[in-house]
């Protein structure tokens, strides 16, 4: 689990340069730059792809039940994780990637 607090720092910042620049767009289009957005996605791609590779083996079934033995204890940290994420992110740039 270590290891993806770690990775999700070395990707934060280039999700945060996104959401900044994409709320710019959306008050005004006409600033949008492809070029930027591809740069911007291959400053953190790399990393990002990465950990979502690396994630999909700590989220799997053995080891949530080994931390969750109830099941419904998952669906209650589930259901408040998921509520947050859909309360705090922007639906035009962090929505997109949880969906």
């Amino acid at each position: 689990m270590e290891q993806n607090i770690e990775q999700h720092k070395l990707f934060h910042d280039g999700i945060e340069a996104m959401e900044t620049y994409f709320s710019g767009v959306q008050r005004d289009p006409s600033v949008y730059n492809g070029q930027q957005v591809k740069d911007m996605i291959e400053s953190f791609g790399d990393v990002f792809v990465s950990h979502l590779t690396h994630e999909i083996e700590t989220l799997a079934r053995d080891k949530l039940v080994a931390i969750f033995p109830v099941e419904s204890e998952l669906q209650r940290v589930w259901d408040a994780m998921m509520k947050w994420v859909i309360g705090s992110s922007s639906k035009l740039t962090t929505m997109p990637w949880v969906l």
